[in-house]
């Protein structure tokens, strides 16, 4: 269980719409979600994912953002 983790999972979640569609759901639970496709780390480093995901959003074009669109992705308000 770690931020790399987190991390991982928050590079994977951008490529994969199914995992963001997940992710926007009420009341999803992340650490399950991560865990289902591979990954492992606890509540503690779900913000550390979070930060990871806007930083890499912020440098995605136009191009690439529009192909992950569906709503912004927060996973503070999962819980």
């Amino acid at each position: 269980m770690s931020v790399e983790q987190a991390k991982a999972f928050a590079e994977k979640a951008l490529k994969n719409p199914a995992i963001l569609e997940k992710l926007n759901t009420d009341g999803a639970d992340i650490v399950a979600i991560a865990k289902d496709h591979g990954h492992e780390f606890d509540e503690d480093h779900i913000e550390a994912g979070q930060a990871h995901m806007d930083s890499l959003t912020s440098e995605m074009s136009d191009e690439e953002l529009e192909k992950v669109a569906g709503g912004s992705i927060s996973w503070q308000t999962c819980f």
